[in-house]
């Protein structure tokens, strides 16, 4: 019988959940304001400047909480 080490668990459990489908929510200016303690006027600013990752179709802005998770915690953002 084989053990695995807590290593090669977490090695196989990393490749397995790149496998299933990933799960996303679409959120709007005010809720990822109130994920990071802004306004939805300056998330929305931060976004035209480029400052957070966004979708735009037509006039219409949408954050994905997967890439504002992801870019938050990757410390690109200046919180200020």
């Amino acid at each position: 019988m084989y053990h695995l080490s807590q290593a090669e668990i977490y090695a196989i459990a990393c490749e397995v959940a790149k496998l299933l489908p990933v799960q996303d929510e679409v959120l709007t200016a005010e809720a990822v304001g109130a994920m990071i303690g802004k306004t939805a006027e300056a998330v929305s600013a931060d976004a035209r400047r480029g400052l957070l990752p966004c979708h735009k179709r037509g006039k219409r802005v949408y954050f994905s909480k997967n890439e504002i998770v992801r870019y938050l915690t990757e410390d690109n953002y200046d919180n200020t």
